[in-house]
């Protein structure tokens, strides 16, 4: 039964934790070559695989753990943690039990981002229902009919074997054709369904909002699995009537998950008086190790500051916690720095995303020094946080007690500091984004001549910033085979038309 547990937490851990495999995306996109674009292609398909390994033949059937089904790609995930894809053939994948059946240690099954015809789910579901073995069920952005949404509760309902679940951002069609969220009252069926499950391990529920009585069915749904290690609630909001007993029931419940490890609180709106019972909940969960918390009405409550306060106190009381996400807020910097302040107790800390939370001068000073009893820390992201020169000397200051491999400081206003930044203090550093920073040639070409030694460094991202010219690409040249450096400085001009354009896409999509 161990081993199963330890296959599944792997097969959901990317699924249910946000930004594990966002700290390769900065040197995933070199595309001057075709080399390169193969390799950026490779590198991307291992992210999104993590922490799978890629097979380089096919896995034997009796190997096949779970099967990931999107479009185009058929993804296996093999008893030993590696995968393998190949692109599907012909439209009806799901026409015949044969598909599934033919791998008969099969523990898992994820459906994601494919439009699913009724034929198809009935056959899915059909297949699904009779196993005695399928243990993990993900429907992930698919697009099915709105009465469709039958054969999911169905299976859910049906699978005893069932410890791991996931049903996310579920759409459909309206009379017009144009693709919408699936209806309040299917999002009802199918939580009533997982309330019936008593001993699931792992829960991810996400939808754009919910009506109460869906919220009371994740309730019991927690309360009959009270070993829980896993849970992701992702919506905007509780709407209906007396929606504040909901929230307050759902933190009165959270609390009691004593095993709970895995956490992803991203409710968008939460009632002003309902968010320090929500924070105070999750300070009871001593076994936490990952957690993702975003409120993103927060920055516009009466007490941002007091709520802050209160969510810092929470942190220090989570000592096991080594991954931490509180991304695209929007706080203000008096509202993040009484958060910061409580890094300084979180010592196993080794993975910390603020990104889209304002930092100052004084929350630099605040996270320089919280920081320096951060010796695990391995990933920093601090993406479009409004950090100025300044700041970043601050930050920079803690770098040298980390064990820091990925710095990612992009869309921020850096400018001529991204040259004085000491990095030679870093002997992990591999990757650091420094993309969108209003940075000068000058400024590039004095990060470059102070960075050219490092000895582990391997991608520095500068593009989006000012163009170099020729001669300044020959003096980076010469001065990487003068230092026998490999380190590959991405900058915009290295890059034709169309890279540039999708080098701007991904960074909104990284905003």
């Amino acid at each position: 039964m161990k081993s199963v547990i330890s296959l599944l937490s792997a097969a959901v851990v990317f699924m249910c934790i946000p930004g594990l495999s966002s700290a390769s995306d900065i040197n995933s996109n070199n595309v001057n070559t075709n080399s390169n674009e193969e390799s950026a292609k490779k590198k991307n398909e291992l992210a999104a695989n993590f922490p799978f390994t890629k097979s380089e033949s096919p896995i034997e059937k009796d190997k096949v753990a779970g099967i990931r089904i999107e479009e185009g790609t058929i993804t296996l995930l093999g008893s030993e943690s590696t995968f393998y894809s190949e692109n599907m053939s012909g439209e009806n994948v799901f026409s015949n039990l044969n598909f599934f059946s033919q791998y008969p240690e099969l523990l898992s099954v994820e459906i994601k981002d494919i439009a699913l015809s009724s034929q198809d789910l009935e056959n899915i579901c059909n297949f699904i229902s009779s196993s005695k073995k399928i243990k993990n069920l993900v429907f992930d952005s698919c697009i099915i009919a709105e009465e469709d949404t039958k054969y999911i509760t169905d299976t859910i309902e049906k699978l005893d074997s069932l410890i791991a679940v996931s049903v996310k951002f579920l759409k459909t069609k309206n009379k017009k054709g144009k693709i919408v969220d699936i209806s309040p009252q299917a999002i009802q069926g199918i939580t009533q369904a997982i309330s019936e499950k008593k001993n699931l391990l792992s829960s991810n529920v996400a939808f754009n909002a919910i009506g109460t009585k869906s919220c009371e069915h994740i309730v019991s749904a927690i309360k009959q699995s009270n070993n829980m290690t896993m849970l992701s609630l992702c919506w905007n909001e509780i709407v209906g009537e007396e929606s504040e007993k909901s929230y307050d029931a759902l933190s009165e419940t959270l609390s009691s998950l004593k095993e709970l490890k895995n956490l992803c609180f991203s409710i968008m709106y939460v009632p002003e008086a309902c968010i320090d019972a929500q924070v105070e909940s999750i300070s009871k969960l001593q076994k936490l190790t990952n957690l993702t918390f975003l409120i993103g009405n927060l920055k516009n409550t009466k007490n941002v500051f007091e709520h802050a306060t209160n969510f810092g106190k929470t942190l220090e009381n989570l000592p096991r916690l080594s991954s931490l996400i509180l991304r695209n807020m929007g706080l203000p910097a008096s509202a993040t720095q009484p958060i910061m302040q409580s890094f300084s107790k979180l010592t196993k800390l080794s993975y910390l995303d603020m990104s889209g939370n304002k930092i100052d001068k004084e929350g630099g000073i605040i996270v320089g020094d919280s920081l320096k009893n951060a010796e695990n820390l391995s990933v920093l992201i601090m993406r479009n946080c409004d950090i100025s020169s300044e700041t970043v000397a601050e930050i920079s200051k803690a770098f040298s007690s980390t064990s820091l491999a990925i710095v990612c400081l992009g869309n921020n206003r850096i400018k001529e500091g991204i040259k004085s930044l000491q990095l030679s203090d870093c002997p992990y550093l591999r990757c650091i984004d420094l993309a969108m920073n209003e940075a000068s040639a000058d400024d590039i070409m004095g990060f470059v001549e102070n960075t050219i030694s490092h000895d582990s460094l391997t991608t520095a991202d500068l593009r989006n910033n000012s163009d170099i010219t020729g001669k300044q690409r020959d003096d980076i040249a010469r001065l990487k085979a003068d230092n026998k450096s490999t380190i590959m400085y991405l900058v915009e001009c290295d890059l034709p038309k169309r890279a540039k354009r999708k080098v701007r896409e991904n960074t909104d999509e990284n905003k």
